[in-house]
């Protein structure tokens, strides 16, 4: 709670009550610091329990945390930076931010094994954040094209391979429109 500026309504819907007082929505306003590595490390975001639009929260604040942690089996974890925020969600690309579909992909290429992923050759289209792309250099591919239509998308990707797999020519990134 708090992610989506209106602190107060999700803290008393959370607790049960009519609402709360605007001293405790204060204070809990001032724990936002605290609470988003907190929460970019629950379950609830890494394992993407929620769906994006739900009954629960009515919009899984995930998205909007400026950093998520991806789970991976038997290694490190993966820190994915996002750009989306509410103040700017509906100028936005949709590839700013993991989707509960970007994590079940990522999943499921871990599923696949390093032996699988070895040396392929791989074209993600519609990378947003990078994480598949990303994920497939972790399990080994040889060589990565991640699209997109937006630019600003395709930064957020690259930043993301570098800051998850460091220099690396196995991943590369091109804008590409699709569709009409």
């Amino acid at each position: 709670f708090g992610i989506l500026e209106n602190t107060a309504d999700e803290l008393a819907d959370l607790l049960g009550v009519d609402e709360v007082s605007p001293a405790v929505a204060q204070v809990v306003r001032a724990l936002r610091p605290v609470y988003e590595p907190i929460k970019a490390a629950s379950r609830s975001c890494t394992d993407g329990i929620f769906p994006e639009f739900n009954e629960v929260n009515d919009f899984n604040d995930c998205l909007l945390l400026p950093t998520r942690l991806v789970r991976r089996p038997g290694a490190a974890p993966l820190l994915v930076k996002q750009t989306m925020s509410m103040s700017s969600i509906w100028q936005q690309s949709t590839g700013s931010s993991i989707w509960g579909g970007g994590l079940v992909l990522s999943r499921q290429m871990e599923a696949l094994g390093a032996q699988f992923w070895a040396s392929k050759r791989v074209l993600e289209l519609g990378t947003g954040t990078g994480l598949g792309a990303v994920t497939a250099c972790k399990l080994g591919a040889g060589q990565v094209l991640a699209t997109d239509r937006d630019e600003q998308v395709l930064q957020l990707a690259e930043l993301n391979a570098k800051n998850n797999l460091g220099v690396t020519s196995r991943l590369r990134t091109a804008q590409l429109t699709w569709g009409g």
